[in-house]
């Protein structure tokens, strides 16, 4: 620093000073325009990765109201399988009683 009583050197001291605050303020800002870029390219990230959970979600939705109309469709047909094979299933009984009923009265002829 300079001497008490000579201040001639005191004005090149201070645009010294001077200079090295203002590269000193030049820094922060290029640290400063580089965390917005960063906080920017963070924040697009962000929204894409939202839109494609929308949009996995979506399908999702779609791909289980494909599964369950197949589903219902299925146990639909399997039901339809069901009565079938009761329907069936009565008819073979009586089918057989029937012809139990035949083979009896045959035989009390026979005998």
């Amino acid at each position: 620093m300079a001497d008490k009583n000579d201040f001639s050197e005191l004005p090149a001291e201070m645009l010294l000073r001077m200079d090295r605050q203002q590269e000193q303020l030049n820094q922060t800002n290029s640290i400063l325009r580089t965390v917005v870029q960063i906080q920017e390219k963070m924040l697009s990230t962000q929204e894409h990765m939202q839109q494609t959970q929308v949009q996995i979600l979506d399908r999702l939705d779609r791909n289980e109201a494909g599964f369950n109309a197949f589903a219902g469709a299925v146990l639909d047909h399997l039901g339809g399988i069901r009565a079938d094979l009761r329907e069936i299933r009565i008819t073979v009984y009586q089918d057989h009683e029937e012809r139990l009923r035949r083979l009896e009265d045959f035989m009390r002829r026979a005998s």
